[in-house]
């Protein structure tokens, strides 16, 4: 360990997005962005001394990470300071088209999770009195109410070593601290209650909900970002309140049924992000707390509103109740059919986000919010109500391989019809599936994407046994396993994530080479997976990959 450094178990939340970040190999897929305008007299001094007393007041802004047999683990460095970046964009005949342009390269710039830092600091000058900090962050280090907790803070240290005044005191607790204590809580038992009750709600394995649409031939995310009305959800928070039920649970359902009518299904599950910080004492630290959860739903019968809206209630509070297990320990628990670069189990999220910041004077100084940024998760679609200020929006994120633009389009044109159905009280037939869609949106019958393919056990490549040698000693240490052969697969072995990443470790420390994590995921069978591995070789390496190390 460096000097200057202390390591400490990485949180389960964290394990779980490093897992998936192996996933994409490294990529800034899970990468977000926060910004800030600054209009007025900017003292450049007072922001590098600002961002440097946020890196101290929240050590995971200075935590790198690594492994140890197969453990993630937090590596929190004394000082890791991050650089401020300063970009001129005066001179260029469209700064904001500039801006737009240079923050989306700094959003899919990839960190160097074990060297760090692992954020950056981007000061774009578009006038004499005119700039936008940008902190982009790996997802590992920040949650969406992390985005909310720095702005806060930057503001607050900024002000204060401006005015020479107190810094405002550090948050009781290390982000450390919590990761340590629910690792306690979850291991004392906890973890084995919740993980019987998501057997019990998902062990039969229902489908992914079937989408309409067509599948273009070029992969790439698209979004839509579309304001919503004020008043409905004014209405619709009332009609919810009537019944002990959340904004959230009346999206949620009206969600489900537009989806339903989409689909034809009446049981549905739906991935959401839980905020996972129950305890006042964590409400002011910086670290990646949320975890995903499945919301299974059911629409069969035709439910009224009241009925809808109950059922919907009770689904989300057990989730609540159970939020703590990290969603890959349920994946592991259910153990699903993987597809490498995906979230298990759902194709299909919805979220609720207030991330509202508010604009700050500071003398000659004004700071004002500016939307912030994500990459977007890789499922089929994601809905996010997000409110900032005082609006809301409906983003919606979705994998054009699956679905079309024009297609999401109208989409939203059918929710927010929906909701306007529900917010007026009108008869109950306005949330039938039948009756949602006005017959020249109505879509034709919805082109499903084609199911991922099982693996056939006839393997195309011949056994490489130089290589197949190194694989399987590394398989049985691993698994703890003797005779395995080239026909098992290594999740029908008892293989989980982490046991995949530990052989992923080890096979790397043996044949010197970098693999990506989602290899295994692809070709779980060992010959084909030592077949895909020797592919990665260069012919000098494939004549010499077994040398003991």
């Amino acid at each position: 360990m460096k000097t200057g450094t202390f390591a400490a178990r990485a949180s389960f939340a964290q394990e779980s997005m490093w897992f998936l970040e192996q996933l994409e190999h490294g990529s800034a897929t899970y990468n977000c962005q926060l910004g800030l305008r600054l209009t007025g007299r900017l003292d450049l001094d007072v922001l590098e001394r600002a961002l440097i007393a946020l890196t101290q007041r929240h050590e995971v802004l200075r935590t790198t990470f690594d492994t140890s047999d197969g453990e993630l683990l937090q590596v929190i460095h004394d000082d890791l300071p991050w650089e401020v970046d300063l970009d001129d964009l005066t001179g260029v005949p469209d700064p904001a088209a500039a801006l737009k342009e240079a923050s989306d390269v700094e959003l899919r710039r990839q960190f160097d999770l074990v060297n760090g830092p692992v954020g950056r600091a981007n000061l774009f000058r578009l006038g004499e009195t005119d700039h936008v900090l940008v902190l982009t962050l790996d997802h590992l280090t920040c949650d969406a109410w992390s985005m909310r907790v720095l702005h806060r803070d930057f503001i607050a240290l900024y002000s204060a070593l401006c005015n020479e005044t107190e810094l405002p005191p550090e948050p009781a607790i290390r982000y450390a601290d919590f990761a340590q204590w629910q690792r306690d809580w979850l291991l004392g038992g906890e973890m084995d209650r919740q993980l019987g009750f998501w057997r019990d709600t998902l062990a039969d394995r229902p489908p992914l909900v079937r989408l309409p649409g067509h599948r273009p031939a070029t992969r790439q995310a698209g979004r839509l970002i579309q304001p919503m009305d004020a008043g409905v959800l004014a209405r619709l928070t009332e009609l919810g309140q009537a019944r002990n039920t959340s904004l959230f649970m009346v999206l949620t359902a009206a969600f489900a049924t537009q989806l339903s009518h989409y689909s034809g299904m009446t049981d549905l599950v739906l991935g959401s992000l839980m905020a996972n910080r129950d305890q006042v004492e964590i409400e002011d630290v910086v670290g990646y707390f949320i975890n995903t959860v499945a919301l299974r739903l059911d629409l069969s019968g035709d439910p009224d509103v009241p009925e809808l809206l109950d059922r919907t209630r009770r689904v989300v509070l057990d989730a609540y109740a159970n939020q703590q297990v990290p969603f890959d320990r349920v994946v592991e628990h259910l153990a699903p059919d993987r597809n490498a670069g995906r979230v298990p189990l759902v194709n299909v999220m919805i979220e609720y986000s207030d991330v509202a910041r508010e604009p700050v004077d500071l003398g000659e100084l004004r700071i004002e919010p500016l939307p912030l940024a994500s990459l977007p998760v890789p499922v089929d679609l994601v809905l996010t109500i997000r409110k900032d200020g005082d609006t809301e929006h409906a983003i919606w994120q979705f994998n054009s391989e699956h679905l079309a633009a024009a297609t999401i389009e109208v989409m939203q044109r059918h929710f927010a019809a929906l909701l306007a159905q529900l917010a007026a009280g009108e008869p109950l037939t306005a949330v039938r599936p039948g009756e949602l869609v006005v017959a020249q949106d109505r879509p034709g019958t919805p082109e499903v994407a084609a199911p991922v393919a099982e693996f056939d056990s006839e393997f195309a490549s011949e056994f490489d046994t130089e290589l197949g040698a190194v694989v399987t000693e590394v398989w049985e240490k691993v698994l703890r396993q003797n005779g395995i052969g080239p026909s098992d697969d290594f999740f029908a072995l008892g293989g989980h994530s982490l046991a995949g990443a530990r052989v992923m470790t080890h096979l790397q420390r043996r044949i010197e080479v970098r693999l990506p994590m989602r290899l295994l995921f692809d070709h779980p069978v060992l010959a084909d997976f030592v077949a895909e591995v020797g592919l990665h070789l260069t012919p000098t390496e494939k004549g010499s990959p077994c040398t003991a190390r």
